[in-house]
C-alpha cells in the first residue's frame, strides 16, 4: 500500500470513529484485538483434538465417524464463507463479528452438553459456520488495521495467529483433560471465557468500513482476484498444509500410538508440536518472499511426511517426533507464503470476498482429506493412509518448486 493509501485508510478509520461510539480503542490496539479473535477461534476449534478419543471410547464410533466429526467443522466453515464471505465488506467488520461470536458461544454450549454423536456433529457444524464468519471477517480487518497499512504485517499476523490458536487448542485442552476433574467440560469453559472477552473486544473495536445502504443479499460464489494464476499457486500450498493439519488433528492420538508414543494426552502434545513448529517457522523465517516460502515449504513438508511414514513402519518414536516437526515447519512456510501472496494479489474493494475464497479452499483442504483419511484408515490402516499423504505431498511439493522457478510466475507476482 502506498503512503497516500495509508493516509486515506487512517483518515477513513478516524472519520468513522468520530461519528461512531466513543468507547473505541486505537487502530493499533484494534489490530491486536482482531489477532486475539483468530487465536480464540482456532483454539476452540482444535481444543476437541484430545477429546475425540474420549468420545470415541464413550460412544463407540468408527474412525470414519471421527473424521466426519472433524470435517463437519470445515464444511460448516465453507458454507459460511460462501454465503457470508463478503458480508463485512457491506455491513462493516463489527456488525459481522458480534453475531458470529455469539453463534460460536452457542456452538460451544452444544458441544459441552453433547450426549451422543449427533449432538457432537451438530455442534461442530455450528462451530464451523460461525468461526468461518469470524476468521473471514478478521482476516479483512487485519488488513484494514495493520500498522502502517502493511499488507505483509497483516498476512504474517493472520497466518501466525492461526498457527498459535491451532497449537494452543490441543495443548491447553490436553492439559485440562489430564488434570481436570471434569475433562470433557473444562476445555469448553476455557473457550467460553475467551469468547466472552472477544465479544467485549469487538464492542470497542474501531470500524473500518463505511456502511452503505442495506440491500437484499444475493448469495454468490466469492470471486478470485484478477491474478488468477498467482491465486491458484497460493491455494495449492494452502491445500497441502491444510491436508497435513487435517490428518494430524483427526488422527494425532492413533499416529502417536502407532509410533510407540504412549500416554493419555500424548496425541494432543504431538498435534501441539506440529502447530508449534508452524508458528515458529513463520516467526523465524518471516523475511522469506512468498514464492520462496511456498517452494521451500512444499519440499520440507514432503521430506517430513517421508520421515513420518518411516517412523510408523519401524515404530520409532524419536523419528516420528522429528518428522512431525519437519512437516509443521513445511506447513508453516506454505501457509505464510500463501497468505502473503493472497494479500499481495487482493483487490482493495473486495478484501473480505477474496480472503473468504482463499479460506474456502483452505477449509476444503481440511474437510476432504479428513473424510477420505477416515475412510482409508478403516479400509487399509493408518500407515497406508500416511503413505497416500506422502505421495500427495511429494507431487504438490514438486509442482510448487518447479512453478516457483518459472519466469512466468515471477512476472505475475511482480
Amino acid at each position: 500500500m502506498t503512503a497516500s493509501g495509508v493516509e486515506i485508510a487512517e483518515a477513513r478509520i478516524s472519520t468513522i470513529d468520530s461519528i461512531g461510539r466513543r468507547w473505541q480503542v486505537p487502530p493499533t490496539a484494534g489490530f491486536w484485538v482482531v489477532v486475539s479473535l483468530i487465536v480464540t477461534g482456532l483454539l476452540g476449534s482444535y481444543a476437541l483434538t484430545p477429546l475425540y478419543p474420549i468420545y470415541q471410547q464413550r460412544w463407540g464410533f468408527s474412525d470414519l465417524t471421527l473424521s466426519v466429526a472433524f470435517a463437519c467443522y470445515s464444511l460448516g466453515t465453507v458454507v459460511a464463507l460462501l454465503v457470508a464471505g463478503s458480508l463485512s465488506d457491506r455491513i462493516g467488520r463489527r456488525a459481522a463479528l458480534l453475531p458470529a461470536l455469539v453463534g460460536v458461544v452457542v456452538a460451544i454450549v452444544v458441544l459441552a452438553t453433547s450426549i451422543n454423536v449427533t449432538m457432537l456433529l451438530i455442534g461442530r457444524a455450528l462451530q464451523g459456520i460461525f468461526t468461518g464468519v469470524v476468521t473471514g471477517t478478521a482476516g479483512a480487518a487485519l488488513m484494514d488495521l495493520a500498522p502502517g497499512g502493511s499488507a505483509k504485517t497483516a498476512a504474517l499476523a493472520n497466518s501466525s495467529s492461526i498457527a498459535v490458536g491451532s497449537a494452543l487448542g490441543p495443548l491447553t485442552a490436553g492439559f485440562l483433560v489430564t488434570h481436570s476433574a471434569a475433562p470433557t467440560l473444562a476445555p469448553y469453559i476455557l473457550v467460553l471465557v475467551l469468547l466472552i472477552l472477544g465479544i467485549v473486544g469487538v464492542i470497542v473495536l474501531p470500524e473500518t468500513v463505511v456502511r452503505g445502504p442495506v440491500r437484499p443479499h444475493r448469495i454468490r460464489l466469492p470471486r478470485p482476484p484478477k491474478n488468477k494464476g498467482g491465486f491458484a499457486f497460493a491455494s495449492l500450498g494452502a491445500v497441502v498444509a491444510s491436508a497435513s493439519m487435517a490428518l494430524y488433528a483427526a488422527f494425532g492420538a492413533p499416529i502417536a500410538h502407532l509410533g510407540n508414543l504412549d500416554g493419555e494426552s500424548i496425541g494432543g502434545l504431538l498435534v501441539f508440536g506440529m502447530f508449534a513448529a508452524i508458528g515458529i517457522a513463520q516467526f523465524a523465517l518471516h523475511r522469506l518472499r512468498p514464492l520462496a516460502a511456498l517452494s521451500c515449504g512444499g519440499a520440507t513438508c514432503a521430506i517430513g511426511w517421508g520421515t513420518i511414514v518411516a517412523s510408523l513402519v519401524w515404530h520409532q518414536p524419536a523419528v516420528l517426533i522429528g518428522g512431525t516437526l519437519v512437516v509443521g515447519t513445511g506447513c508453516g512456510l506454505m501457509m505464510m507464503g500463501a497468505t502473503a501472496m493472497v494479500g499481495h494479489l487482493v483487490d482493495d474493494e473486495r478484501r473480505a470476498e477474496t480472503i473468504s475464497l482463499f479460506l474456502v479452499i483452505m477449509f476444503l483442504g481440511l474437510a476432504i482429506p479428513g473424510i477420505c483419511g477416515g475412510a482409508l484408515v478403516d479400509a487399509v490402516g493408518l500407515t497406508a493412509t500416511t503413505t497416500v499423504m506422502l505421495a500427495f505431498a511429494v507431487g504438490a511439493g514438486g509442482v510448487l518448486v518447479i512453478a516457483s522457478r518459472s519466469g512466468r510466475m515471477r512476472t505475475r507476482l511482480s
